[in-house]
């Protein structure tokens, strides 16, 4: 769920910027030749339900277009130290059912019981899958000690990833930089919104910025995943009195202290602001909220704010040990997807093959120009170019290749090329003998057409359309009546 009206306060002061995560991509390797954008998420969704393991489904096809974007992705899960949310069984407090684990097979989705069925939504569930498919695509991930929000935000900011990936925006309040909110794929195509804290801390009003302290305090009034907090208050009053009281640096420095004395004295203050409105800075008062405050003595509680102040985090995130470079275990991941997706047969192992070819040879490529190797043999020609907008903004490459060579998984028996477009700097990254070669043939096409037909010099053939004749036969002419009476 997150924190409440964070998203809202966020665009409120910038926007962010709406992008295909390709596009991204693109121009951070352009910014920094031969380092590719890493970016850390910690959760699946699903909002579509139905099907055998729906939810482990939606995150397949996820993960599938992060890796066609050509990011390198890993997954951070949360830990047996996360704070209970609001009541709910922690998952590493559940014991794995026996679907996940292999033990009980219910042999497709017309197998399932209404038990079954249930069990496929339950956490227990989920995440050992999870963990299982990305072990089987080659990706890294790893289990936080707590919140994997805040692992997540301590990653970017020691320059692990580039990036934080969620769809809740908790990782602004552990301190993050730069984060991107999840949107729905467009076309098959990874879509996110970008925000930066510097562009948060210095708007262009400057009386409308929002800074970590302004996020801890309204985590803390507004409410988020481990509590309520204060009834009636929402996310612009905790905003307000952040931004201009200063009250949550002020809580922040008050909690230091460990002083009972000190917090009721800034807990005197917040209740006299709401209900004055000294100023008046605030849109209006507020008495009910002071009220509320006033008759409850657990607030601010030092364990929520522990929560978001000083979050575990893993002790070995200065020496990383992430590999990047894993290969995906084909036959394995197919197995996967017969036990626990229901793809049988022939039918679905063509399904299989079709959406993993473009994440498989995104992938490939990246390996390929990591390796400093030529990966061109995977690709069987390049078609055309498409550009964006922006003048040198992103390119992409409609390129044709044969499936089984990413994905050995050939279920008709001899290879049929598809067509995809991939970014232009993965393939002239991964694949250079390929895109130099389509570069030359396209400066050939281009001096071919730009050269002008000349007409020879004895050359009389009339210019232009030919006059139409009168193409009535001569005695049809001869038969005309003159009626203007001029006639002889």
């Amino acid at each position: 769920m997150g924190i409440k009206g964070l998203w809202e306060e966020v665009k409120d002061v910038d926007p962010g910027r709406t992008v295909e995560l390709p596009i991204l991509a693109a121009e951070f390797f352009a910014e920094r030749n031969d380092n590719f954008f890493k970016a850390v998420t910690s959760e699946a969704d699903a909002k579509k339900w139905g099907g055998m393991n729906h939810i482990v489904r939606n995150f397949y096809y996820h993960v599938g277009h992060l890796l066609a974007a050509g990011v390198e992705l890993i997954l951070v899960f949360d830990g047996p130290g996360k704070p209970h949310e609001k009541g709910s069984a922690h998952p590493a407090a559940l014991r794995p059912c026996a679907h996940a684990t292999g033990e009980k097979d219910v042999g497709g989705a017309s197998g399932r019981t209404e038990q079954d069925k249930e069990c496929e939504r339950e956490l227990s569930h989920i995440i050992p899958l999870c963990r299982k498919l990305l072990e089987c695509m080659g990706l890294p991930y790893r289990d936080a000690p707590a919140e994997a929000e805040a692992e997540c935000a301590a990653m970017e900011r020691l320059e692990i990833v580039d990036a934080v990936l969620t769809r809740v925006g908790d990782a602004f309040v552990f301190g993050s930089r730069r984060v991107l909110q999840k949107l729905t794929a467009v076309k098959k195509v990874a879509m996110v919104r970008e925000f930066r804290i510097e562009k948060l801390e210095t708007p262009q009003d400057r009386n409308a910025s929002l800074r970590c302290n302004d996020f801890f305090l309204l985590a803390m009034m507004a409410g988020g995943d481990y509590d309520n907090g204060v009834q009636g208050c929402g996310s612009k009053t905790a905003i307000q009195l952040s931004r201009h009281f200063y009250l949550g640096s002020q809580l922040k420095a008050v909690l230091a202290q460990n002083d009972p004395a000190v917090v009721k004295r800034w807990k005197s203050r917040l209740v006299d602001t709401l209900r004055e409105n000294p100023g008046p800075k605030l849109s209006h008062r507020f008495p009910c909220i002071a009220k509320t405050i006033e008759n409850n003595p657990s607030f601010p509680s030092r364990t929520i704010a522990n929560y978001y102040l000083n979050p575990k985090v893993s002790t070995d995130l200065n020496v990383p040990h992430i590999d990047w470079t894993k290969n995906l275990q084909i036959q394995d991941l197919r197995k996967f997807t017969r036990t626990f997706l229901d793809w049988r047969y022939q039918l679905f192992a063509g399904k299989f093959v079709r959406l993993l070819a473009l994440p498989a040879l995104s992938r490939a490529l990246l390996l390929h120009g990591n390796a400093r190797t030529d990966g061109s043999a995977l690709i069987k020609t390049i078609k055309t170019i498409k550009r964006s907008k922006e003048e040198d903004g992103f390119k992409a490459l409609h390129v044709e290749f044969i499936p089984a060579n990413v994905v050995p998984f050939d279920i008709l028996g001899e290879p049929r090329p598809v067509t995809e477009w991939v970014p232009s700097w993965s393939v002239e990254y991964g694949a250079p003998e390929a895109f130099h070669t389509w570069q030359h043939e396209e400066r050939e096409e281009t001096k071919t057409k730009g050269k002008k037909r000349k007409m020879p010099a004895d050359d009389s053939r009339p210019r232009g359309r030919p006059r139409k004749e009168n193409s009535l036969p001569q005695q049809k002419q001869d038969t005309f009546i003159d009626l203007t009476g001029d006639s002889e």
